[in-house]
């Protein structure tokens, strides 16, 4: 199955800081605190997420099916922020739907927490 690269997935929520790596920890805790998984980091790729409990690999590391499963990614400057968490387009996960049911919108798609 062939996806769309991870950066150009729809933004669902941005998280900013002004101090190193908080805008990355407010994404993590965000998404695990929802029942979702958040993968190992790699220096310039996306992180996978998944619902439920799961050891995900990092970017590199997966398979194009890997990827396709994901039900969503975190991207962006995890040391100095923004950080955006990114819906996977994918029909096959139904990211957008799990994630749009448990996340609040606000005008442009874009959050700050």
């Amino acid at each position: 199955m062939t996806i769309p690269p991870a950066e150009t997935w729809p933004i669902a929520r941005r998280f900013t800081s002004g101090r190193s790596y908080v805008a990355y920890a407010k994404a993590v805790d965000f998404v695990t605190s929802r029942g979702f998984s958040v993968g190992r980091t790699q220096a310039h790729a996306p992180t996978g997420i998944l619902r439920g409990t799961f050891d995900i690999q990092k970017w590199g590391d997966m398979s194009c099916d890997d990827r396709a499963a994901l039900a969503a990614v975190l991207t962006g400057d995890f040391r100095y922020g923004p950080v955006d968490l990114r819906v996977s387009p994918s029909p096959v996960t139904g990211g957008r739907g799990l994630l749009e049911a448990r996340l609040p919108r606000m005008a442009g798609g874009q959050n700050d927490q």
